[in-house]
């Protein structure tokens, strides 16, 4: 027994963490086990990141448009969950993305205002916790960054989450008025009876009127429709001058007046630019109307091409595309008169021309339709999630990241904005879509210009939209579910009057390395 006793004390003492020489003391084998430990735990978690990932998302959303929500989310209640992301609407909706905004600009406003209680109860209402921002500590409203700029993030249809909003029953919220962390000293942190001691705090129940969250919501989507409709006029004058620019014959260079415009826009007076203050996510906005127009305008490319292919004289509607070929052309290089050079040209044009298109020219103009779809559904294959999931990055961030002559770095992963997608179309110049098949006849440049005249387009519909069926629903909403008249603090209660002292959710010891860190 005493042998035992004895090899027990000598173990504790070995990994006794006051052992100053427990490192030493500690066996080779036994760190070689640990780290192997943690390497296959990391492992682990790698692989379960990557089957997460891996997972498919609800039908008809892409598939990074879905933002993962970790936190539990609860079932039962005015904050279960009626849907997933994504369910039930397009994924480019303008309403669902008014909605979505309106709910973010609401919950910054609220951050900012120091209300926690209106933070907590909105983000949690329905689970949406992952339209909250990423980066933001108790009492600060958090970068205008850091709100996720993704589309379709709502769960449910637009509509049912405000009339749910708005026929959900008053709730009340308790709010802890802990004590401030307390500051001791190393002799008394080793005190474990003034650890155990438990904190005090305050509590008082502070009153959810739904209805005026729901106006509130109601007004700051009303604004919204202004801005936004406001900047599809924008978006379309933009677009036409763009088009009209890049098919003059001869370019115009920079005029005295356009750099100056581009000087003024840099240092943030645009036309956007107005006596009262911008609301806090509106260039975040801006980008992400520009982003759904974009979306909009490669689904009607890949209409167009559909249609091509359905008409009557195929060979003439490939002739009268301006982004589609009938044959290969390029131009004959004459600058050199060494014929082994020439015999080289002449064994690469070869070589390229055997994987061509033969046949007669419907057969070729019915290979550059198909080239086009492929090229097209490659193209968005890759750019398509990334403007669903949009970039984090400022406007000022965006410009400092800007090189002359060389695109931005990217991370994997990152979302994009549209003038990155216009650009990727832009660089393809007059080459043609090689590596798909009847890419030779199809080019990706003008494809692009093509895209921005249905932008324009696009952006017309898009004020149609939004005048003609989103705000007739946010007013029905604002008739049949009207805010209740009473005065200004009429259902908050006062502190003084309904409190209580009670013991802290936060341990001394917590509060102690709180403080220390």
């Amino acid at each position: 027994a005493l042998e035992k006793a004895a090899q027990a004390k000598a173990d504790k003492a070995r990994h006794d963490p006051g052992d100053p020489c427990r490192y030493m003391s500690r066996p080779i084998r036994e760190e070689e086990s640990v780290q192997q430990e943690e390497k296959t735990r990391l492992a682990q978690a790698v692989e379960e990141a990557r089957n997460i990932a891996s997972s498919s998302p609800p039908s008809g959303v892409p598939k990074d448009a879905v933002e993962t929500v970790v936190d539990a989310l609860p079932t039962s209640g005015p904050h279960a969950i009626v849907a997933e992301i994504g369910e039930g609407y397009a994924y480019d909706d303008l309403g669902a993305a008014i909605t979505q905004r309106s709910v973010q600009t609401q919950l910054q406003y609220s951050a900012a205002l120091r209300n926690e209680p209106q933070v907590s109860w909105l983000s949690k209402f329905l689970g949406h916790d992952h339209l909250g921002p990423k980066l933001r500590d108790t009492g600060s409203a958090g970068p205008p960054s850091s709100y996720t700029p993704a589309l379709c993030q709502l769960r449910g249809n637009w509509v049912e989450y405000l009339e749910t909003l708005g026929n959900t029953p008053d709730d009340v919220v308790e709010v802890e008025l802990a004590q401030p962390p307390q500051r001791f000293s190393e002799r008394q942190k080793k005190n474990p009876f003034l650890m155990a001691q438990a904190l005090k705090s305050m509590f008082y129940e502070e009153p959810i009127d739904t209805r005026w969250i729901l106006h509130r919501l109601l007004r700051t989507a009303d604004a919204l429709i202004d801005n936004w409709s406001f900047h599809y006029g924008i978006l379309e004058e933009t677009d036409r001058e763009r088009c009209y620019r890049d098919a003059m014959p001869v370019k115009a260079l920079p005029s005295t007046e356009m750099n100056a415009a581009e000087e003024l826009r840099i240092g943030g007076e645009t036309v956007y630019k107005t006596e009262s203050e911008e609301m806090p996510l509106a260039s975040f906005d801006r980008r992400l109307c520009d982003r759904l127009a974009t979306l909009r305008a490669l689904e009607l490319l890949d209409k167009e091409l559909d249609g091509l292919a359905a008409s009557s004289d195929v060979v003439q509607a490939v002739t009268d595309c301006p982004y589609l070929r009938l044959n290969f052309e390029y131009e004959v290089r004459d600058d050199c008169q060494d014929e082994r050079i020439l015999a080289k040209r002449a064994a690469r044009q070869a070589r390229l021309e055997a994987s061509f298109v033969e046949g007669d020219e419907e057969e070729k103009a019915r290979s550059a339709i198909q080239g086009g779809k492929l090229f097209l559904a490659k193209f968005r294959e890759t750019w398509a999630p990334r403007l669903n999931m949009g970039s984090r990055l400022t406007d000022l961030e965006k410009y400092a990241r800007r090189r002359p002559g060389l695109k931005a770095p990217r991370k994997p992963g990152t979302g994009a904005d549209a003038d990155e997608v216009m650009e990727e179309l832009w660089y393809f110049r007059d080459a043609y879509a090689f590596g798909v098949e009847g890419g030779e006849l199809v080019l990706p440049g003008r494809m692009g210009n093509r895209v921005r005249e249905l932008r324009a387009d696009v952006a017309v519909q898009c004020r149609a939209e939004l005048a003609n069926e989103v705000e007739p629903v946010m007013k029905r909403l604002a008739k049949e579910l009207p805010e209740v008249d009473e005065a200004l603090g009429a259902r908050t209660t006062s502190l003084t009057s309904a409190f209580r002292i009670a013991d802290s959710s936060v341990t001394r010891q917590e509060s102690v390395d709180r403080s220390s860190v």
